[in-house]
C-alpha cells in the first residue's frame, strides 16, 4: 500500500473524540431522542448479538502501542515523571507552552502571551467565561451563559456540559485585533456507556470526569488556528485524556481523531483541526429534569453554539450541514433545527436518504465530515467518500468494519453500530442493528466477518476486564459467557 493511500485509509473514520466541543450521538432513525425510554427487547425476541470489543481504537494519529501512552502507574494512571514516562508527556508540555493563551482586549497590550493555564478555571477566566454568581444556582447560570446538557451516546458515553464564549485578541506589535472562539466540554460518568446514571450527573453537575476545550485563534495562522487543551477530574491541566476503557492517550493527538487535522512535531501544534457542529437529534436530553433541560428547552443555546462554530474555519461539509440543519437560517435567533436532514446528494432515492440519515449520520459523519485536509493541504479520501453515494458505493470499506474491526474508531461508536437499541430502517427494510443495514448495504452478512465471534468474546489478552470497563463503573469480562456484564445501560 502506498504510503498517501495508507494515511488516507487511517484517516477515514476518526470517530469519536471527546475532546470538545459539539459532537454527535446515535438515534435511531425516526424516533426523537427526548421520546426514547430504553433498550428494551420485545417478548420472545432472541438475544441481540453481542457486539464487537476491539482491542484497539482511537488509534489514528497516534498508531504505536494501540493509541495508547506507554509507561503507566499501578493505579493505570500515565506515569508523568521520570524514566517511564512516554516521551509525548514532554511532547504535550511543549504543546501547551507553544500555545498558551491568548492575550485578550481587556488586557494591557504589547506584553507576551501568558503560559497555558495550569487549571480549568483559569483558563474559562483567563478567557473571559462569566463566572457563577454568589447568589445563582446552577440552572440560573446555565441559562444566563448559554450552557448546553445532554448525553453523548456515540462519541465517548458520558454526560455532558458545553459551554463557549467569543474573545477578541488585543492588538499586538501595529497588528490588528482578532477575533476567537473557545468552547469546553465537561463530561460525567463513573463508566463509559451509562446513560442515565451519566446524564443525571451532568444534569446536577456531579463528580465531572474530564474536560475537554478547543479554541479558535486566528493569530496562530492559517492552519493553525485551532487548538485543545484537558483539563482532569480535579480540575489540573493533563498532558494526556482517558475517553475509553482502553486507557490514557496522549495529548493533543487524541484530539485530531476526530477533530480532523494532523500533529505538527516540528511546530508543537495542531494543523488542520476543526470544531464539530452540534446535530441535536443525535444526542439524548434530559426529560425529568424540568423544560429547560429538555431538547426543546435547549434549542436556542444549542443555535447559538452552533452560530459561533460558523466562525470558524468548517470543512464545506460541514457548513452544509448546519445549513440543512437550520434551513439556512443557524444566525437567527429562534431558529430550531430539522431532523432527519442529509446532504443533497444522498436525496436521491429512498434508500440513499435513509442509509445516509440511519447509518453514516449517527455513525460516521461528524468525524468525517471534520476530517477534510492533509498536511499538504490535499483533500483526504476519507472526505471524498462520504460526499455522494456514487463515492461511497465505489470504496471498499467492508474490511475495517468486520475485517480488522478498526471503523467505527471508537469504543462507544462501535457497540451503538452493531448494537443498535431499535431496528433501522432503509427504504422499508428492518435491519437489527446499523452494522447490519451497512453490511447489507455492501451486499454481505454478518457471515461475511470471519473473526467477529472471536472480537465479540472479552476474555482474551492480558487483561479481558479492561476491554469491558475501567475499575470505575463494575462492568467486567464474565469468563462463562464472554460477555461483559452487567450490560451497559446505553440508552435512557
Amino acid at each position: 500500500m502506498a504510503p498517501s493511500h495508507a494515511k488516507a485509509v487511517a484517516s477515514w473514520v476518526r470517530l469519536a473524540l471527546a475532546t470538545v466541543v459539539l459532537g454527535a450521538a446515535c438515534q435511531p432513525a425516526g424516533e426523537p431522542a427526548s421520546e426514547r425510554s430504553g433498550l428494551v427487547a420485545p417478548v420472545g425476541a432472541p438475544p441481540a448479538p453481542a457486539p464487537p470489543i476491539p482491542g484497539a481504537l482511537l488509534d489514528q494519529i497516534h498508531t504505536t502501542n494501540r493509541g495508547l501512552l506507554r509507561g503507566q502507574k499501578p493505579d493505570g494512571l500515565p506515569a508523568t515523571e521520570g524514566a517511564d514516562a512516554d516521551p509525548l508527556i514532554a511532547e504535550a508540555r511543549r504543546y501547551y507552552d507553544t500555545i498558551r493563551i491568548p492575550e485578550l482586549a481587556a488586557r494591557k497590550s504589547g506584553v507576551a502571551d501568558p503560559v497555558a493555564p495550569a487549571t480549568f478555571e483559569d483558563w474559562k477566566q483567563a478567557l473571559g467565561f462569566e463566572p457563577q454568581r454568589p447568589d445563582e444556582d446552577r440552572a440560573a447560570y446555565r441559562r444566563r451563559t448559554g450552557v448546553v446538557v445532554y448525553y453523548n451516546r456515540n462519541e465517548l458515553g458520558l454526560g455532558r456540559e458545553l459551554g463557549c464564549v467569543r474573545f477578541t485578541e488585543a492588538e499586538r506589535r501595529g497588528g490588528k485585533a482578532s477575533h476567537g472562539i473557545a468552547c469546553f466540554v465537561t463530561n460525567y460518568g463513573r463508566g463509559f456507556g451509562e446513560g442515565k446514571p451519566s446524564l443525571d450527573m451532568a444534569v446536577r453537575g456531579d463528580e465531572p470526569r474530564n474536560t475537554v476545550c478547543i479554541i479558535y485563534r486566528p493569530s496562530l495562522g492559517a492552519g493553525y488556528e485551532i487548538q485543545f487543551y484537558v483539563f482532569g477530574a480535579s480540575g489540573r491541566r493533563q498532558e494526556w485524556a482517558q475517553l475509553d476503557t482502553l486507557g490514557p492517550r496522549p495529548h493533543p493527538l487524541v484530539c485530531m481523531n476526530c477533530h480532523g487535522g494532523d500533529y505538527d512535531a516540528d511546530r508543537h501544534m495542531a494543523v488542520n483541526a476543526r470544531f464539530l457542529p452540534l446535530d441535536p437529534s443525535l444526542v439524548d436530553f434530559a426529560v425529568d429534569a424540568g423544560p429547560e433541560l429538555t431538547r426543546a428547552g435547549q434549542e436556542e443555546r444549542i443555535r447559538a453554539v452552533n452560530a459561533l462554530s460558523v466562525e470558524t474555519p468548517l470543512t464545506p461539509a460541514q457548513q452544509d450541514m448546519l445549513a440543512g440543519l437550520y434551513g439556512g437560517r443557524v444566525q437567527t435567533p429562534g431558529q430550531t433545527t430539522t431532523d432527519h436532514w442529509v446532504p443533497e446528494a444522498w436525496r436521491t432515492t429512498p434508500e440513499d436518504h435513509d442509509f445516509y440519515d440511519g447509518v453514516v449520520k449517527p455513525y460516521c459523519a461528524t468525524c468525517h465530515l471534520a476530517a477534510q485536509a492533509r498536511p499538504d493541504g490535499r483533500t483526504l479520501w476519507s472526505y471524498k467518500v462520504f460526499q455522494t453515494p456514487a463515492s461511497f458505493n465505489g470504496a471498499s470499506l467492508v474490511d475495517y468494519v468486520c475485517g480488522d474491526f478498526s471503523m467505527p474508531n471508537a469504543q462507544a461508536t462501535t457497540r451503538a453500530f452493531w448494537f443498535t437499541p431499535r431496528p433501522v430502517h432503509v427504504a422499508g427494510r428492518g435491519f437489527p442493528s446499523a452494522a447490519d443495514a451497512f453490511l447489507a448495504h455492501e451486499g454481505v452478512d454478518r457471515a461475511h466477518c470471519p473473526n467477529l465471534q472471536t472480537v465479540s468474546q472479552c476474555n482474551r489478552g492480558n487483561d479481558p476486564d479492561r476491554l469491558c470497563g475501567d475499575g470505575a463503573n463494575g462492568i467486567t469480562c464474565d469468563r462463562q459467557t464472554n460477555r461483559c456484564t452487567p450490560p451497559r445501560a446505553t440508552t435512557l
